[in-house]
């Protein structure tokens, strides 16, 4: 699992960063979670290998209580979801709620 925060990125680039970082570790079990401050919002992003997928987890279900923690909701079915808050200054305490939820739903996979 990889859990990072990071700067200096769009909105519309942090889902691709997921995406792409996943793709570059390999096999799975893997799930990504990206976290950025954007004018004053928070922003997640959650990617999850497709072996995960295919066995009933929603990339949506890791952000789904982090979104909530920032101030917002998150979205998005499949292999890979974004969330968004009005809470910047929770981004660490949902990054940290999203890797709970991610570690619970991989059973100890990742």
């Amino acid at each position: 699992m990889v859990v990072q925060r990071v700067t200096g990125i769009a909105p519309d680039e942090l889902r691709g960063l997921a995406a792409d970082t996943l793709a570059r570790l390999g096999h799975g079990p893997v799930a990504v979670i990206l976290g950025a401050e954007h004018e004053g919002k928070a922003l997640l992003a959650a990617a999850i290998s497709p072996d995960l997928h295919q066995g009933g987890t929603q990339a949506s279900q890791i952000l789904a209580q982090a979104a909530r923690t920032a101030g917002g909701g998150s979205g998005g079915r499949g292999p890979l979801a974004s969330a968004g808050g009005r809470r910047p200054q929770a981004l660490t305490e949902a990054l940290d709620l999203a890797a709970q939820e991610a570690t619970r739903l991989l059973g100890g996979k990742g």
